[in-house]
C-alpha cells in the first residue's frame, strides 16, 4: 500500500476517535461504560481493518 493511502486511512481513524469522544462526552453516566465498550471494540475493528486491509482496499488505493 501506497504511504498517501496509508496517511489517508490514519486520518479516517483519527476521525473515528473524535466522533467516539464527542458521543461519549454527551452520553450520561449510567449509558456511559456500555458505549464506551461497544464504542471502543468497533475502533479496534477498524484498526484491525487498516492493518490488514480487504481486498477490495487494496484495489482501491493502489
Amino acid at each position: 500500500m501506497q504511504k498517501g493511502s496509508q496517511l489517508n486511512l490514519l486520518v479516517a481513524l483519527e476521525v473515528e476517535a473524535l466522533r467516539l469522544r464527542k458521543v461519549i462526552e454527551k452520553t450520561n453516566d449510567r449509558r456511559r461504560e456500555e458505549l464506551i465498550q461497544r464504542e471502543y471494540a468497533r475502533l479496534i475493528s477498524r484498526i484491525e481493518e487498516i492493518k490488514n486491509p480487504p481486498l477490495i482496499w487494496l484495489l482501491r488505493y493502489e
